[in-house]
């Protein structure tokens, strides 16, 4: 049994379940993939996953909100970085916002 979580409004949030899924850090070129475990919940939310600190841990990636950036460290040492669109992420904010 997986305990409360809490959700982004406050309210405790009670998982469904886990599952551990295949995951690709980068494009077809420079990637990282590990099996990541994620927990199931039945909430409405604009994000289909939301990777936790362990996974970044794991994966050796600093993140940049402010900048929609992620640099993680690739098996042969180098360095990928990820940018994410400003309008893109405007949208799934306001979808967000509308959900809560």
């Amino acid at each position: 049994m997986v305990n409360p979580i809490l959700g982004f409004g406050g309210q405790k949030v009670n998982p469904t379940g886990m599952i551990r899924l295949p995951v690709r850090f980068g494009d077809k070129t420079k990637f990282k993939s590990l099996e990541v475990d994620f927990l199931v919940v039945d909430v409405p939310a604009a994000y289909n996953v939301i990777i936790g600190q362990p996974t970044l841990h794991r994966v050796k990636a600093i993140v940049a909100p402010h900048l929609l950036q992620l640099q993680f460290e690739m098996y042969d040492g180098n360095i990928c970085e990820l940018r994410g669109d400003q309008r893109t992420a405007r949208k799934c904010y306001l979808v967000s916002v509308k959900l809560l």
